[in-house]
């Protein structure tokens, strides 16, 4: 049996208020010649297809299109809601679509319900469990505690008790935080002092787990992978190979691996040193391209830096100074008395800019007094 899990698709997602749908179509488009290509039985998909729960009308063509352009290649489509998806929203219509080889596992209710796929060898079994938030779950499922621990448990304990006793090879999807991940920054925190943390073995029972949630593809043990999101969506997956994972189940349930990189995307480069080292440093020139985050170490701020740096770096979506500027002289106020509105404007324009009010500044700021009390 052979399939590809991916997650985190999070369509109609910005970066930094960048347009990413362009990149994200590149990326479905991948994804549909690669199904074609290895000629896979499903496409797993582990939470967070959308960004939000409610997507505009075009996010929502996208999805359509690239599930239709899935299923065309004889793949079967399995996907499960994470926290930014509407479960019931995604699972509209769940049990039509699962006819035509599109299913969803969106709802506590179908958590036992197994998608079957055959091969060679005999059946798999697929389960999807959407991303269960503890609050709203934990007594529906009978959960011992109100944790992510407790309501992945009782998911599973709910998909064990309802197969039947044949030695059926069995894969799960899940979204959710399990302990020894690395995260990004650009994930939605679903944990409150750990409680959002599961341990990986609440999966053993299955031969392959295909997480979602976290956006760096990464192995927690041999058989509980993340795939990671397919295009970076933080400065801190900068460098991280965005990949999906293409898996081959055995006979035996013995699992055969291979990371497929994914080429969709505009790179990141974080460029860090003076504005004018990043205006005209060579060194700087691969990141043209790129998006950027630039990190300001002058010691007064610059005007109108970001603009002046955009006409190098077209797509800088972030600046930030990473100096600190000296700080304002202490004022210390006798009983009666204390500073003027003229020393305050000053003293606070020293701290923001590391120079003093100059003479147009001071007139400027009279004159708004003026105004101010007229």
């Amino acid at each position: 049996m052979r399939f590809i899990h991916t997650s985190d698709w999070h369509l109609g997602r910005t970066f930094h208020g960048a347009d990413m749908r362009r990149f994200q179509r590149d990326f479905l488009e991948f994804l549909v010649r690669e199904a074609a290509s290895h000629q896979v039985d499903a496409v797993l998909v582990a939470g967070d297809v959308y960004d939000r729960a409610l997507p505009g009308p075009e996010v929502i063509a996208m999805f359509d299109d690239a599930v239709d352009a899935l299923l065309e290649t004889g793949a079967q489509v399995v996907i499960s809601s994470g926290n930014h998806d509407s479960g019931p929203r995604l699972g509209y219509g769940r049990r039509r679509f699962a006819r035509a080889g599109l299913h969803l596992r969106t709802v506590p209710a179908d958590i036992a319900d197994p998608v079957r796929l055959e091969d060679a060898h005999g059946p798999v079994e697929v389960y999807g469990i959407p991303y269960l938030e503890p609050g709203l779950v934990w007594r529906d499922l009978g959960a011992a505690h109100r944790t992510h621990q407790a309501v992945l448990t009782a998911a599973v304990e709910r998909i064990l008790a309802g197969r039947d006793t044949l030695p059926h090879r069995s894969v799960v999807l899940a979204h959710a935080f399990i302990t020894g991940a690395t995260p990004s920054d650009s994930e939605r925190d679903v944990s409150v002092g750990g409680l959002g943390n599961a341990g990986a073995s609440v999966f053993t029972p299955f031969d392959y787990t295909a997480l979602g949630h976290v956006h760096r593809p990464q192995a927690i043990t041999s058989a509980v992978r993340y795939s990671g999101s397919p295009l970076p969506y933080s400065f801190s997956e900068a460098g991280v190979p965005k990949t999906v994972s293409l898996v081959e189940l055995g006979e035996a349930g013995e699992l055969e691996l291979e990371q497929i990189p994914v080429p969709a995307g505009r790179p990141l480069a974080v460029l860090e040193g003076s504005f004018e080292q990043l205006r005209t440093d060579p060194a700087f020139a691969f990141a043209e391209g790129a998006f950027v985050s630039a990190r300001l170490d002058d010691t007064a701020r610059v005007p109108h830096a970001m603009a002046r740096l955009r006409e190098r770096f077209a797509h800088l979506v972030h600046l930030e100074w990473t100096s600190r500027l000296p700080a304002a002289p202490a004022t210390r106020l006798g009983a009666g008395s204390g500073p003027s509105d003229e020393e305050i404007f000053s003293a606070y324009l020293r701290h923001v800019t590391g120079n003093p009010a100059g003479t147009a500044q001071r007139r400027a700021f009279a004159e708004a007094m003026l105004e101010a009390r007229a």
